[in-house]
């Protein structure tokens, strides 16, 4: 049976969980991490050492490395941890 409060009670648990859960990703070449939580948002960008780039293309290349890893990572993780538990 429909429960709109019951509803709202796993929403508020699940949106707590997401706000917890945080992934790191990598560029292939390990210059950038970037660390995402559940919501997707960037929790922090980390440059092992900023003047190891060679020109502005590497450094956002790097970037967009890193973000696709840590977002892809984040997807797994939701469906991981939320499969089943979101009523469709």
């Amino acid at each position: 049976m429909f429960n709109p409060l019951q509803m709202l009670k796993q929403a508020k648990e699940i949106k707590k969980e997401l706000d917890q859960t945080q992934v790191t990703g990598t560029s292939a070449n390990q210059k950038i991490t970037i660390v995402l939580n559940g919501n997707q948002e960037i929790v922090s960008i980390d440059a092992v050492k900023p003047n190891d780039f060679q020109d502005k293309d590497e450094l956002t290349n790097s970037i967009h490395e890193a973000f696709n890893d840590a977002l892809e990572q984040v997807k797994k993780k939701i469906v991981e941890r939320f499969q089943g538990r979101i009523p469709m």
